[in-house]
């Protein structure tokens, strides 16, 4: 079953009429995320996009894998989430050249090399969080800064802390004492409007209709920590 057409590959996977596909002169076969990767294989690795119309690139560079493979069966996995994301597996019985995984068309989509197992969405599981810059865009503490008007004062201590001149204590305690004064009600305004990082929301939704426990572990503040827990209807939260 040969084609020509770039997005046969894609257009077979995704029907799954039968396990097996020959491609160009090279075989494929398929395998559900669910029974795990083929026995033997070496190497893994996702591909991740989010427009249909790459794939026409992603066949070929899928192809360029297979000849430098030779006869060897190059196994492939759809990879399916509620998330507005497409996404393949591939395993191969030998790891890629440098080279060649260089020449992957990252401006079109992303690659991910799997280097240990992976937690299943099958199986219970369990997802911590850091909250500042991880689940949401922004550190608090410098946003507080730069609306009580000592941002580049705040600014200087964490670039210390990064230096490594001052521990983490040392650093939250000099940043916070900075804030002596302002006024109360910038945090309010703050939490009012905690942007999420794009993605969060619907990565959060899968795993909750896996039954996964979500958690929050922050070094940030319970009054930001709080409404950012109801705000995604978090499980619990740590903070300080």
């Amino acid at each position: 079953m040969e084609s020509l057409n770039q997005d046969a590959l894609f257009v077979w996977l995704a029907a799954s009429p039968s396990p097996r596909f020959e491609y160009q002169g090279h075989a494929f076969e398929a395998y559900q995320e669910s029974a795990g990767a083929p026995l033997g294989s070496l190497f893994r690795m996702r591909l991740i996009y989010d427009d249909l119309s790459v794939e026409s690139a992603l066949s070929a560079w899928v192809l360029s894998l297979a000849k430098a493979l030779g006869p060897e069966v190059i196994y492939i996995a759809p990879i399916r989430r509620q998330v507005a994301l497409h996404c393949i597996e591939l395993t191969l019985p030998l790891e890629p050249s440098r080279e060649l995984l260089a020449t992957f068309p990252d401006d079109l989509a992303e690659c991910h090399v799997i280097r240990q197992a992976l937690p299943k969405l099958s199986e219970p599981g369990l997802l911590v969080m850091d909250m500042d810059s991880t689940a949401i865009q922004i550190e608090c503490i410098d946003e507080l800064a730069a609306m009580a008007g000592v941002g580049e004062r705040v600014a200087a201590i964490t670039e210390r802390a990064m230096l490594g001149e001052l521990d983490f204590e040392q650093s939250l305690r000099q940043r916070v004492a900075q804030l002596k004064g302002a006024d109360a009600s910038i945090i309010e305004i703050l939490c009012d409007r905690l942007p999420l990082m794009s993605g969060l929301e619907p990565m959060l939704t899968e795993l909750k209709s896996h039954h996964w426990r979500l958690v929050v572990a922050s070094g940030g503040f319970t009054p930001f920590c709080r409404p950012f827990e109801a705000a995604i209807k978090l499980r619990c939260g740590l903070c300080q």
